[in-house]
């Protein structure tokens, strides 16, 4: 009795010695993902549902469990990691050791083979962690949008002139920023396509079909609500343009490139589940 009350007390301990350590973290990442600032991130909530959730499912494998302390390391080495990063104010390298810590304390308390099993619900929670390049990369992803809408508008009658992310149309200007690059869509697709690839899928042939095509997917339909916004722009009010880009135009645009990207992932599953050999008996 006395070594469990010893053993709890060191766990509740360690709980919140942990928590003061990243909570500057805990309280960034909240911020990032209900912040009305940046939105590229507003799907982390979701992604840390989905990982609760694949953890849920494997529920099973912690019956095999056994300690494995040569998994001590990794705990030392996220604890060491996530202190420094602090200490540089990197609290984006700081989650990221977060992370590295829950394998390291999967397999001290678990085993390899259960944390092999968590290895997947564990490093999928990187969708929900802002890397220090996000404004680069959606930046360039705004000049692709940018560039391939002035080629469609053109291409489709409509009359304007550019100037890298700015837009002239109907003698108003707009600004194709960051924010407009399909950057919070792509990351938005990859939150509901990797569980589903995880869950359903075992070639890696055709999950890297899917996962390159995401991307270009995101691109592709913000363009084309881009361009629809135009041609509202160019025969009615600015007003009524952003109002149909934030309002219907922008849920109908995510709405056609997610079903545009799940239909043909969940057909190509159920082909393969037809086509894939019987288990010999």
């Amino acid at each position: 009795m006395r070594r469990a009350y010893w053993i709890i007390g060191t766990a509740v301990f360690l709980g919140i010695a942990l928590y003061l350590l990243y909570l500057p973290t805990l309280e960034w990442l909240w911020g990032e993902w209900f912040g009305t600032g940046n939105r590229f991130y507003a799907h982390g909530s979701l992604v840390l549902l989905i990982s609760v959730f694949l953890v849920f499912r494997k529920r099973p494998v912690f019956a095999s469990a056994s300690p494995w302390l040569e998994g001590s390391p990794v705990v030392l080495f996220g604890l060491v990691l996530g202190t420094l990063a602090l200490l540089q104010h990197l609290t984006w390298l700081s989650a990221y050791s977060l992370l590295l810590l829950a394998i390291g304390v999967f397999l001290v308390v678990c085993g390899k083979e259960v944390t092999r099993q968590l290895l997947f619900p564990i490093l999928f929670l990187t969708l929900a962690i802002p890397f220090p390049f996000t404004e680069q990369i959606a930046g360039l992803m705004a000049q692709v949008v940018a560039a391939g809408s002035v080629a469609l508008a053109e291409a489709v009658g409509l009359r304007l002139t550019a100037n890298a992310t700015w837009i002239v149309v109907g003698g108003n200007a707009y600004s194709i920023d960051p924010l407009c690059s399909s950057l919070n869509i792509m990351l938005a697709l990859y939150t509901l396509v990797l569980p589903v690839l995880y869950l359903t899928h075992r070639s890696w042939a055709r999950c890297a079909l899917f996962l390159g095509a995401v991307p270009a997917v995101a691109v592709v339909f913000k363009i084309l609500l881009v361009v629809s916004v135009f041609g509202i722009a160019q025969n009615g009010t600015p007003e009524e343009a952003m109002g149909a880009y934030h309002g219907w135009a922008g849920i109908l645009g995510y709405w056609v490139s997610l079903l545009s990207v799940m239909l043909p992932l969940l057909l190509s599953r159920s082909r393969w589940q037809r086509t894939s050999p019987e288990p010999a008996r």
